[in-house]
């Protein structure tokens, strides 16, 4: 794939519209370039910012309605609200995206593409939202081919508590409701919010050929993000997602010459439940921050009332997840910065599926990656910044893989631009319904798939910073891509 971009007008505000909002990228927690504060200037990255004034302005219900206006992204829905809705960055299939939460990958081990259950993500309680284009397995691992969305929620503040509330109803039977708190007392941040959405909804199925029964969706959801400072040195972050979603869809069809998709009583429910433990201790004045953390999350996926069976439940899907993570950032100056790194994840799924014709049937799978990287950064004669790193992953089934990325960032103050360019590559390592399914090869052991790109580009700032453009010419080559062959 190669492509030219160009960003101005509204969509290039979004990119940086103001000071304010560049400063919003050199909060701590995570910051997706480089996975340490850095301003975006220096990181030679193509990447967008949605600040929580963007998400206010737009009245942002569903996070995938501002997501859709991001250069580069796709989004498709097949239907109204909560439909199965996937993301494509730059092209690249389902699943070949990491989406986080607060550090916390919300990729799901017991989807088909272990993609992103999207339509269940609204933006509750969001800080703000980077979006990470290009391969980017150096620093994310596997899924990171297409790159990174890296959602950071709300947490402390300059009062004690803060609180937004707010309840909102409409046409096709829609009910929001949104509870928000941040705040800082004495050494505890804290951000933590509830949500819930209902609404009838509109048919999946195209209403032109007489499919008029509504297909609706309900959702309930919370966040939390707590920091506590044992020390100046020393603190504990303890993290949370819930998300229960359930939604009505089409999967029935009707007769010749079209066979269209056609009302039917099918319809889904997807629960997600994931934790983030972790301590954050710094050396030597703070010349050396390390980060452990242990981060889980639980998937359950249930499909109800197919068109063409009698049964009630066709199938449900569990996945588990369990992540050890280890960052090291050493500061050797103000310019020059270390970045290394260790984690592994273990992951597994059953799936079963019933059916009124044949005997049910069991699926189960479990898989380990582990990854080590390392990635330096300098900034030399004060304005040109080069980062390269390096990764290694190894796999139980599949073996192990290489990822590299080269970075530039040339700062023109006098031009108020910045000239950049980076070239790294990506991989997808098999999903477990692909290993391990009925579906899997039996002939042939599945590789990674893998993908190597580059860009070049230029950013360009006018009227004091309030509009920023950008232009970017990028090409990006996947092989090994997993597919279905009957």
């Amino acid at each position: 794939m190669q492509k030219l971009l160009l960003t101005t007008s509204a969509a290039a505000a979004l990119l940086a519209s103001s000071a304010a909002a560049r400063a919003d990228l050199v909060e701590t927690v995570v910051v997706s370039a480089t996975r340490t504060e850095q301003p975006v200037e220096k990181t030679g990255a193509s990447l967008t910012v949605l600040t929580a004034d963007d998400l206010t302005t737009q009245q942002t219900i569903v996070l995938t309605d501002v997501l859709k206006e991001v250069p580069s992204l796709v989004i498709s829905r097949t239907g109204g609200v909560g439909q199965p809705t996937t993301v494509s960055i730059r092209g690249a299939e389902q699943g070949q995206t990491v989406t986080l939460i607060d550090g916390i990958r919300l990729n799901d081990p017991s989807d088909v593409s272990e993609g992103t259950i999207f339509g269940d993500v609204l933006a509750n309680n969001i800080s703000r939202v980077e979006i990470l284009r290009g391969p980017q397995s150096t620093l994310y691992g596997s899924d990171a081919v297409g790159g990174v969305i890296d959602i950071i929620t709300k947490r402390g503040g300059d009062t004690p508590f803060a609180l937004v509330a707010s309840a909102e109803g409409g046409s096709l039977g829609t009910f929001h409701a949104n509870v928000a708190a941040n705040g800082t007392e004495g050494d505890v941040e804290y951000g933590a919010a509830v949500n819930y959405l209902t609404t009838t909804g509109i048919s999946a199925a195209d209403s032109r050929n007489g499919n008029t029964e509504a297909d609706g969706y309900r959702n309930f959801g919370a966040t939390l993000n707590v920091r506590e400072h044992l020390s100046d040195t020393i603190s504990v972050d303890a993290r949370g997602y819930y998300t229960n979603g359930h939604d009505r869809f089409d999967d029935n069809f009707g007769g010749p010459p079209l066979f269209a998709v056609a009302d039917s009583a099918a319809n889904n429910s997807n629960e997600l439940k994931a934790g983030y433990l972790g301590v954050n201790a710094d050396f030597f004045g703070g010349m050396f921050r390390n980060r452990v953390a242990l981060i889980a999350s639980s998937s359950a996926r249930k499909f109800f009332d197919s068109a063409f069976d009698t049964i009630h439940l066709n199938f449900d899907d569990f996945g588990n997840a369990v992540r050890f993570e280890y960052q090291g950032i050493v500061d050797f100056d103000t310019d020059t910065q270390l970045t290394f790194g260790v984690e592994t994840q273990e992951s597994s799924f059953r799936g079963d599926s019933f059916s009124s014709f044949a005997p049910a049937e069991t699926t189960t799978g479990r898989d380990r990656l582990t990854g080590y990287y390392a990635q330096l950064q300098a900034t030399l004669f004060e304005d040109l910044t080069l980062t390269g790193g390096v990764r290694l992953d190894d796999d139980q089934e599949f073996g192990s893989h290489v990822s590299y990325k080269l970075n530039g960032a040339w700062q023109m103050p006098q031009w108020n631009a910045t000239l950049r360019a980076n070239v790294g590559n990506g991989f997808k390592a098999p999903t477990l319904f692909q290993l391990f399914s009925a579906n899997s090869n039996p002939i042939t052991a599945l590789k990674p798939e893998t993908a190597t790109g580059w860009e070049v580009g230029v950013d360009k700032s006018l009227f004091d910073g309030d509009l920023r453009g950008s232009l970017t010419y990028f090409e990006r080559n996947t092989t090994n891509q997993i597919d279905f062959q009957n």
